[in-house]
């Protein structure tokens, strides 16, 4: 195990080990290995994330077949029952075949 090294600070002296993000000295504990929070106590955020990302992707198609010429209203709902992924390749294929 390696010995702690004394660091010269601000007139006093510390240990490496308790020098975090600038000049403050900090408790010899578990407290900085701790692991990360569960979801127990989270309650419902990660599904509105979910949903919002979700929403952006649709969006996204939308952008795109305005980009090409197309309704992007259609391309919205479209992405939105058919998953992001499935709307984006039946804009490749109408991209494709179509006008």
């Amino acid at each position: 195990m390696l010995r702690a090294q004394r660091v010269a600070f601000g007139g006093g002296v510390l240990r490496r080990n308790q020098l975090l993000a600038g000049c403050f000295p900090l408790p010899r504990s578990n407290a900085l290995r701790s692991r990360a929070p569960s979801r127990k106590g989270r309650g419902k955020d990660w599904r509105a994330m979910y949903v919002f990302f979700y929403f952006l992707a649709a969006m996204g198609i939308a952008y795109w077949a305005k980009l090409d010429g197309r309704n992007p209203l259609v391309w919205f709902v479209a992405s939105i029952a058919l998953t992001p992924i499935g709307g984006s390749v039946a804009l490749m294929i109408a991209d494709h075949y179509g006008r």
